[in-house]
């Protein structure tokens, strides 16, 4: 078996759709060059091409231990409501013993796939131990369960022990309204002064709820685009180019047009603009004032 979830199948047909308009769902169709423009995670001419962009690849230091969407190359908690409901960035990919298991059952540690490849890392020397002891502790990510391996003496003695106290709960296991345990904890200070890391609560603090937030990177956000708040669960307004035109959906950059537009940002028509859609410099000057009486 494998960590990876697939959004969309991989078996599209390579031939014109009967409709070149509909892209096979994966894009907008441009009547000018007879083609269409993908969405992420596909390509060709008609966007009947598979172009997978997975979270795990061999011989990398990533891993997703979760769900992978493939056309974005983002990982998602396994164990949820919705195979996609909150993602789990890279600054808080846990550290993996060959024994752990997703909250489905799943392998944590990608495996090889039948064709040879690999889903993750190449784990190929085997072993019964873990793997990544520098990344943050399972439990910080995903609650213990009996069974689990037990953690490396690193985790159990280091910086991370204070963390890892019974009422602590995993990042990924955590409810949504935990938030408050953020909120309640954003002003408070620890010894000598100096403001608590974003992402890391005292065990007191984080009684209930996760020690770890993910959406603060060192260099900034670090929630998908689309997404805000603590556990990236929350829409926000995506960016766009000129935001579509007021044409189209805008979805993490790519405009969805409208029928009967198409572009970049929407703004391309077989269709002569109306008057009013006109750029300034083209529309006709205003009539002249009516002469003085």
């Amino acid at each position: 078996s494998s960590s990876v979830f697939r959004t969309t199948p991989s078996s599209a047909s390579a031939a014109a759709p009967a409709s070149p308009s509909s892209c096979h769902g994966h894009g907008v169709h441009s009547p000018s060059l007879d083609e269409c423009r993908c969405t992420a995670g596909w390509t060709g001419r008609w966007c009947e091409v598979r172009a997978p962009r997975p979270c795990n690849v061999a011989r990398s230091r990533s891993l997703c231990a979760g769900n992978c969407d493939e056309d974005r190359g983002h990982c998602y908690c396994a164990g949820l409501g919705s195979a996609f409901q909150r993602p789990l960035p890279d600054r808080c990919t846990p550290s993996v013993h060959t024994r752990s298991r997703l909250p489905d059952g799943r392998p944590a540690l990608p495996v090889r796939r039948p064709d040879g490849a690999w889903t993750g890392f190449d784990e190929s020397l085997g072993g019964d131990r873990w793997r990544r002891e520098w990344a943050k502790p399972w439990p910080l990510v995903y609650d213990s369960r009996p069974g689990d391996p037990p953690l490396p003496a690193e985790a159990r003695a280091g910086r991370w022990a204070p963390f890892l106290s019974d009422g602590v709960r995993g990042y990924c296991s955590a409810e949504l309204n935990a938030t408050s345990v953020f909120e309640a904890a954003a002003g408070a200070k620890r010894g000598g002064g100096r403001r608590r890391r974003k992402w890391m609560l005292t065990s007191a603090d984080a009684a209930g709820g996760p020690a770890l937030r993910c959406d603060e990177g060192a260099h900034g956000p670090a929630c998908p685009e689309g997404r805000r708040g603590p556990f990236c669960e929350v829409p926000k307004p995506a960016f766009c180019l000129r935001d579509c035109r007021g044409r189209g959906r805008c979805d993490a950059g790519f405009c969805w047009c409208e029928p009967g537009w198409f572009g970049i940002d929407c703004s391309l028509s077989l269709q002569p603009p109306s008057p009013h859609e006109q750029p300034h410099e083209q529309q006709p000057p205003p009539p002249p004032p009516p002469p003085p009486p």
